[in-house]
């Protein structure tokens, strides 16, 4: 009979940011990794969550043609929560000219 042997743990999934920080994600391609961090933030019951940011390079419809369904919903999500804002057409480069003012008004 082979001995059982213990299940190990698996490492802690990442926490992506603290309760309350906020969080500004530039080129977020297909809005997964914000998605990911509302996420892990709604789990969490972060009730200090508000200040995330997501920002795309392309515009929307560039966006969803390039990454399809997992974008759509993705950007749905983020859209559907009072905790974050999306932006598209951001070039990181350029902050100053091409993040909205409301939104980097509304975050500071």
């Amino acid at each position: 009979r082979a001995a059982v042997r213990p299940r190990l743990a698996g490492p802690a999934p990442p926490r992506y940011a603290a309760p309350g920080d906020r969080v500004l994600v530039l080129g977020d391609g297909d809005c997964s990794f914000s998605n990911a961090v509302l996420g892990q933030r709604a789990r969490r019951g972060d009730a200090e969550a508000e200040g995330l940011i997501c920002t795309c390079l392309d515009e929307r419809d560039v966006v969803t043609a390039k990454y399809g369904p997992a974008a759509r919903k993705a950007i749905s999500a983020l859209e559907a929560s009072a905790l974050s804002n999306i932006c598209f057409g951001v070039d990181a480069t350029a902050l100053l000219d091409t993040l909205p003012r409301s939104v980097a008004a509304a975050d500071s």
